[in-house]
């Protein structure tokens, strides 16, 4: 164990104390994030209700064992019906009682029966032929109930006797589900129209093994996060808490003045950026998403409706888990960004907000995807890949969504960069184009410019709604006229001269930063120290012209005593009033290895 190198100090009394509500919230992001891979049973069935029996999987269009099952499905209630099986979403539609012979007019009538986006090849052949008989014909066909399949007797209905069509979905040739059409007239009718019961489903079957092991896995990913939340955040407050009590009250920055704190209360942030930086994690969600193709089809189909506006929620939350593409594509896209040094031409992404964006739009934007007739002609395109017209594949259309969802933030990255660019504030940052000679380069210190870095208002949407809302306004300071009540942010000064600085570019981890309120005795508040953790620092090892050393003088085999926490300074680590030359910055250490940076 690292002993404790800070210098001797007064032994006058202190409290350190977590404040209860930022725990509280603290807590309550770590249940989310644990219980982030389990959240998908609000729409998967659980292993042990799947039954042993297997949907017919094969390549059979007429498949009248699966039809009658989903039409059995169908409730007087709700246009959408499912069970630990299978699901079916009904409308009752006016078609003309003349056929239909022209394509485009066939397209747009079949873009009203439900689940449209999601037709292969024959079922589309289908509907069009369907709609090409008028109304007589369309009575006279032959319906579910009447087709007979034997051994002997085979299957003897066609495209334009049927009155449904099925189709395998695949997943890189893999069978998955099997999806159906079917249409039954009703005794409603006008001289020009007719009423049919139009009805889209599909099957969510997996084999119980499979099932549960994705379970097995879920709860061995919830573990994980457990654990990485725990060793790479909550642990350093254990060091903090420490090296505040022995600090008696005096804090960096306080050295030759007489003010002695009584209480430290220390404001715990959020771990969700510690999870995100992983570069396991996200992998493991998007590869889960791969192997969730079944349910897919169910989230897409509920989002295509609105008439039953609870199943188009479940299908908006379960299409929300899309969030991990775009978490994916800015954990990785983050390589590329730091290989050809780009990180002045992006800003960084609120984890936080792109998740509440992605639980917003991904209902809305499933629902335009599905019923806008350029799109939907995409999707039939991407679905016509197989050459078997009553299969479709699903992995062409996964990775456009992959592509297109991950695309969102890189996007929105660039373009808030772009506009942050034309109306920077003179004065409060310097441009990110990189200066010659890092030696005329001054950095504030701090505590300096309180109203900005250091201020807790500076930070993730998250947590900026949750202090200005919750926390008790006597320990939120309005900006003071001193300069000292407000202290930290050090690492966002430092981004600001050189962006190379920031080891994650892409991802914001404001919300991770911790915050200390300093009291004098009967609870007078003096200060709040802004604390960020030194993993989020690139300190530039392999370019000596931005490199950031470690001081050699600090810590357990230096001669200058180190302070509670972490500093970044170019003279010793107690200063923190002077404004740095960047050339000279160094990192100084707090004690017993402390990771948190003023």
């Amino acid at each position: 164990m690292t002993r404790n190198d800070m210098a001797p100090m007064p032994t006058e009394s202190i409290r350190v104390t977590y404040n209860r509500l930022s725990l509280f919230w603290s807590m309550l992001f770590l249940v989310n994030l644990a219980a982030m891979p389990l959240k998908a049973y609000i729409s998967e069935t659980f292993p042990w209700n799947v039954p042993p029996t297997s949907p017919d999987f094969s390549f059979t269009a007429f498949d009248e064992t699966t039809v009658v099952m989903l039409q059995s499905l169908a409730s007087v209630h709700s246009p959408f019906a499912r069970d630990a099986v299978a699901y079916s979403l009904q409308y009752t539609l006016e078609l003309p009682n003349d056929g239909v012979i022209d394509h485009d007019e066939c397209i747009g009538h079949m873009l009203a029966f439900p689940g449209a986006a999601l037709f292969g090849p024959g079922i589309r052949q289908f509907a069009c032929a369907y709609l090409a008989h008028n109304a007589s014909i369309r009575a006279a066909l032959v319906t579910s109930s009447q087709v007979q399949a034997t051994d002997t007797s085979p299957l003897a209905v066609t495209d334009s006797t049927a009155t449904f069509r099925c189709q395998v979905g695949l997943m890189l040739g893999v069978p998955t589900m099997k999806l159906c059409l079917w249409l039954v007239p009703t005794n409603s009718s006008t001289n020009a129209t007719s009423q049919y019961v139009v009805g889209f489903g599909g099957t969510t079957y997996e084999p119980p093994a499979l099932a549960y092991l994705k379970l097995t896995c879920r709860v061995c990913l919830c573990g994980f996060i457990l654990y990485l939340v725990r060793a790479a955040y909550y642990i350093h407050f254990a060091t903090l808490d420490a090296n505040l009590k022995a600090s008696r009250g005096r804090l960096l920055g306080d050295v030759g003045d007489a003010t002695v704190y009584a209480l430290l209360d220390i404001h715990v942030g959020d771990p969700t950026y510690l999870v995100l930086s992983h570069p396991y994690v996200t992998v493991c969600f998007v590869f889960e998403m791969l192997m969730d193709a079944t349910y897919h089809g169910l989230s897409s189909l509920r989002c295509t409706q609105v008439l039953d506006l609870w199943q188009f929620a479940l299908g908006s939350f379960y299409g929300s888990r899309s969030v991990w593409f775009g978490y994916w594509t800015i954990r990785y896209a983050t390589i590329l960004v730091k290989r050809f040094h780009a990180e002045g031409s992006f800003a960084t992404v609120d984890p936080g907000l792109l998740a509440l964006a992605t639980l917003l739009y991904a209902g809305p934007l499933f629902y335009v995807i599905c019923n806008l007739k350029p799109i939907v002609k995409l999707l039939h395109w991407l679905f016509s890949t197989n050459p078997n017209d009553t299969a479709i594949e699903v992995f062409p259309v996964w990775v456009s969504l992959l592509l297109t969802l991950g695309g969102v933030p890189l996007l929105y990255s660039m373009g808030v960069k772009s506009i942050s660019r034309r109306h920077r504030v003179t004065g409060i940052a310097t441009t990110f184009q990189t200066p010659s000679n890092r030696s005329t380069i001054l950095v504030a210190p701090t505590a300096y410019d309180s109203g900005r870095y250091s201020h807790n208002s500076f930070n993730d949407f998250k947590m900026h709604v949750i202090q200005r809302i919750f926390e008790r306004p006597s320990i939120i300071p309005t900006p003071p006229t001193q300069k000292n009540t407000f202290e930290g942010g050090s690492l966002y000064r430092l981004y600001d001269q050189h962006p190379g600085y920031q080891k994650l570019p892409l991802i914001s981890h404001r919300s991770a930063d911790c915050f200390v309120d300093c009291y004098l005795p009967h609870h007078v508040f003096v200060k709040k120290l802004r604390l960020s953790l030194l993993h989020c620092l690139d300190s530039q090892t392999n370019d000596p012209k931005w490199t950031l050393p470690l001081c050699d003088t600090c810590g357990p085999r230096g001669t200058a005593p180190s302070g509670p926490v972490c500093t970044i300074s170019s003279t010793t680590h107690i200063d923190t009033k002077n404004r740095m030359v960047l050339s000279n910055a160094k990192i100084h250490m707090g004690a017993n290895g402390c990771c948190w940076v003023l």
